[in-house]
């Protein structure tokens, strides 16, 4: 049977450790071990634990345990969704954008007094 990357990386992290005193380390069951010997995956939960226990990089860990890939573990900015972006605008320039790309070239603030245009 062919080892994964997620087992190989274990081994690497947790040397010379049983997979009882590794998982105790940890704070889960040690029973994992022999899961990941057979070619299971961890879950996120356990591959962050497990990389925190051993002061190993936890994108590292993720990316091994085949949760993440390699370019989404080199990003260093992560994108707001939309809606909170959004949140953020005042009114007044959301409702100016919305003109904008309508094409109405009259800018908001221009409305007289009357609310009209």
């Amino acid at each position: 049977m062919a080892q994964t990357e997620w087992w190989i990386y274990v081994q690497r992290l947790i040397g010379s450790d049983s997979a009882q005193d590794a998982a105790r380390r940890a704070g889960f069951d040690k029973s994992a071990f022999t899961r990941w010997k057979k070619g299971a995956n961890a879950d996120p939960e356990v591959a962050v634990k497990l990389a925190r226990a051993y002061g190993g990089n936890v994108l590292e860990a993720l990316v091994a345990g085949s949760l993440i890939t390699a370019a989404e573990a080199a990003l260093r900015e992560a994108t707001p969704p939309a809606h909170e972006v959004l949140q953020s605008v005042s009114a007044g320039a959301l409702a100016e954008e919305v003109l904008r790309r309508m094409g109405d070239p009259s800018p908001l603030m221009t409305c007289d007094r009357k609310g009209g245009r």
